[in-house]
């Protein structure tokens, strides 16, 4: 059996036209009875996550989104044939704890021109994760985890062609941009 809690909020603050302030939280905590390794003894996952956006409503339907988020994760993990990790080692009791924080900022242009509905907009995407524990059978392991952080920047366009009173066709580009910055070792 899996046995688990949750619990969330969501905030938000208006001025119509003006601006929107959005706060959210939450938190969820399991046992990890049906996690993984061959022979699960026991377990947890606990994880957090904040988030945080402001958006600016501007003349001629422009906005300019402004966000935050931040994520937290705790895994424990306890297995009797153990799980074998990248470097070999077998591991019975596992702790891993990670998460990321989050950056961006996003312009959007809305236009209307007789049946088409045109949005578009850039947005730039700071990501940094992170490893802060990573403990094997109660010992300290450094392992390469990749990117560290990740910045991402779009350009978009979308068309939402009204053809009948009730019926619209949405055509859409995009195109992103990713930039990695590697890491030795958490």
């Amino acid at each position: 059996s899996r046995d688990s809690e949750r619990a969330q909020t969501y905030i938000s603050l208006q001025k119509e036209d003006d601006f929107l302030v959005e706060f959210g939280a939450g938190k969820e905590e399991s046992d990890i009875f049906a996690g993984f390794g061959p022979s699960i003894t026991g377990g947890y996952f606990d994880s957090e996550l904040i988030t945080f956006n402001f958006t600016k409503y501007f003349e001629n339907d422009i906005r300019l989104i402004l966000g935050a988020s931040y994520e937290n994760i705790k895994i424990q993990n306890s297995d009797a044939k153990g799980v074998t990790l990248q470097d070999g080692t077998k591991a019975y009791d596992l702790f891993i704890e990670n998460g990321s924080t989050t950056y961006n900022a996003a312009l959007e242009k809305r236009a209307t021109y007789g049946n088409n509905h045109i949005l578009m907009g850039m947005e730039a995407r700071s990501k940094e994760f992170y490893l802060s524990d990573f403990k094997s059978n109660d010992v300290d392991k450094d392992i390469v985890i990749g990117a560290k952080d990740l910045d991402i920047y779009m350009l978009y366009l979308e068309n939402e062609y009204k053809f009948h009173k009730n019926h619209f066709l949405t055509l859409g580009a995009k195109v992103d941009h990713y930039r990695n910055h590697q890491s030795d070792a958490a």
